[in-house]
């Protein structure tokens, strides 16, 4: 059984995998826009093929997505069954049941006097079910009302944190908010994060007469502000032991303290820049921002996100990018991003979204919907608004192409682009070429990685290398021929394997058309280490074309049977 990620521009049949007797599950449970209808007469045509090859795929989808019904029935192989919300009652009850400790304590979901009876509606959604078999797990009887805050949300400890106007709060609060936004980081970034929000113009908390040696130890500090610390780790947590508190206290700042969001704004900034205290925790504030997003709303993430792009710092930008990572692979706001970084991909006029797009390529979006990820970089490379956002671009390809389980993908796609892509030949130069204008020393790593790569992978890698190069001929011969002379001069130094770089220049010399005359020639003739072994295997390979030619039954021409069959060395372009 294998999940499939729906890595698509758009809903595309020929994406699904065509593996024997396997099973696939299609969760497009993030998808908003109804599939196409061409999808569906695919989809028939799959499931013919399915049925006698042992295959079997499950679509999970929305009503407002799966929108043609009529495709029912065994004459398409495809069964469409709705599929109702689970009882939630019952799943709490599995899931107790499930457990050793916690078996039997599903009947405190009816007993009489229990805290926890009528407390779940049998139509919530699955999500509160759990949380409230792990609240359940933690209850010390039926009656232990303590336990009940975490599964609504920690809604009274947030109004105890937050509700009251006492004057002394401010340290505590700003203790706690930091935390919420780098859970698990060291207590010395969290406390120094929160020492800047104190010192914010709208917060102005005055300093301790005595500054760094009168205030009490991070420890001490952090327990008078009911965030936990581990001495071991050195780190603070909200999360530790109470699963939620971080996030559930970003949707109360920003739903019950609007006041204060401009300041954390700021703030964000301040603490994420380039000598900022929280600039090593990048991808942490990008988490807790993405689990804002989902209580929030997207929208409100990205008023987020295009404010540092207008700020033009790098640190902003970094950070913004690590953002829109993050969403775009979210199981459901990822598809709501990705549509939106295809617009901002496009949209040369704001070259710093572009920028912004390209970077967020790298990171986790990149990994897990590679197709998606490569198809705005295209869109990128095919109008950058300058050439900063045409170097980003090449530089995530860089990055993504260096990753072993994308490498592939990367290479194939790339391959394809020289063929179909505008700008492909391009991209395929400045990725694979090793131009000495480009200013890349990785490069060379990066195609010798390529080159050495071992089994089948390594022999798809080099054959797809092989594609891209002979779609290069076909549009620029001087050009491709530079770059692949500076290939031979590698590996003639020693920066690039031998083996792998002479098979591949042999394998682009097509003989079966004006083998003499072939630009493979400009790379093969140059004097240098490995001219005579170039030499003399295009020529056995010239001389394995020709024992293989099917011979001709046509009389022969005047012209022909005074020249002979051999050729004149001066023809020779060795």
């Amino acid at each position: 059984m294998f999940e499939l990620l729906p890595d698509w521009e758009e809903p595309d049949e020929s994406c699904l995998p065509r593996e024997r007797n396997a099973g696939y599950l299609l969760n497009l449970r993030g998808l908003v826009d109804p599939l196409p209808d061409a999808f569906y007469s695919d989809l028939a045509t799959y499931a013919t093929a399915a049925r006698s090859e042992g295959r079997y795929l499950v679509i999970t989808a929305a009503e407002r997505v799966w929108a043609r019904t009529h495709t029912a029935g065994s004459y398409a192989g495809i069964a469409v069954v709705p599929i109702g919300r689970p009882n939630a009652i019952e799943i709490t009850k599995k899931a107790l049941d499930s457990q050793e400790k916690t078996e039997g304590r599903g009947a405190w979901l009816h007993e009489e006097g229990s805290v926890f009876r009528n407390l779940l509606p049998e139509k919530a959604p699955p999500a509160d079910a759990v949380r409230l078999a792990r609240v359940i797990g933690k209850a010390t009887d039926i009656k232990d009302d303590t336990v009940l805050d975490e599964y609504r949300g920690w809604r009274d400890l947030l109004t105890k944190w937050f509700g009251g106007t006492d004057t002394q709060e401010p340290p505590k609060r700003a203790i706690r908010i930091a935390t919420a936004f780098l859970d698990c980081v060291p207590a010395s970034v969290v406390l120094n994060c929160a020492d800047i929000l104190l010192k914010h113009p709208k917060v102005d908390w005055p300093a301790e007469k005595g500054g760094l040696l009168a205030g009490p130890d991070a420890a001490t500090r952090l327990e008078q502000a009911d965030v936990d610390f581990d001495s071991t780790a050195g780190t603070a947590s909200l999360e530790e032991k109470r699963p939620g508190l971080g996030k559930a206290m970003l949707q109360y700042l920003w739903l019950r303290r609007e006041q204060l969001v401009p300041v954390l704004h700021q703030w964000l900034q301040d603490i994420s820049a380039t000598n900022g205290p929280a600039n090593d925790h990048l991808a942490c504030l990008a988490t807790a921002l993405t689990g804002l997003a989902e209580t929030a709303g997207v929208g409100t993430v990205f008023n987020l996100v295009e404010k540092w792009l207008d700020s033009n710092r790098k640190e902003d930008r970094q950070l913004a990018a690590d953002l829109l990572s993050e969403l775009a692979a979210h199981p459901l706001l990822g598809a709501q991003t990705r549509k939106k970084l295809a617009r901002w991909a496009r949209g040369k006029s704001l070259p710093v979204r572009q920028r912004a797009v390209a970077q967020a390529c790298g990171g986790s979006f990149g990994r897990t919907f590679t197709s998606e990820a490569l198809t705005r970089l295209r869109y990128v490379l095919e109008t950058p608004g300058d050439s900063f956002v045409q170097s980003e671009a090449i530089a995530t390809l860089r990055s993504l192409a260096a990753e072993p389980e994308l490498s592939l993908q990367v290479v194939d796609t790339m391959a394809s682009w020289c063929s179909t892509v505008q700008t492909g030949a391009a991209t395929f130069l400045a990725l694979f070429g090793l131009s000495v204008a480009d200013n890349h020393p990785s490069d060379l790593a990066l195609v010798k990685r390529l080159l050495e790569a071992e089994g089948a992978r390594g022999e798809a890698l080099r054959a797809r290398l092989t594609d891209g190069w002979r779609d290069l001929f076909e549009s620029d011969e001087k050009e491709t021929g530079q770059a692949l002379l500076r290939w031979r001069r590698a590996a003639e130094s020693g920066e690039l394997p031998v083996a792998e770089v002479v098979d591949l220049i042999i394998a682009l010399a097509d003989v079966r058309s004006s083998p003499l005359n072939h630009p493979i020639k400009q790379v093969i003739t140059p004097a240098g280490p490995l001219h005579d072994q170039l030499v003399d295997r295009f020529l056995e390979r010239v001389l394995q074309s020709v024992d293989s030619a099917p011979v001709s039954t046509a009389p022969d021409s005047d012209e022909q049977r005074e020249r002979g069959t051999a050729c004149d060395d001066n023809e020779l372009p060795m």
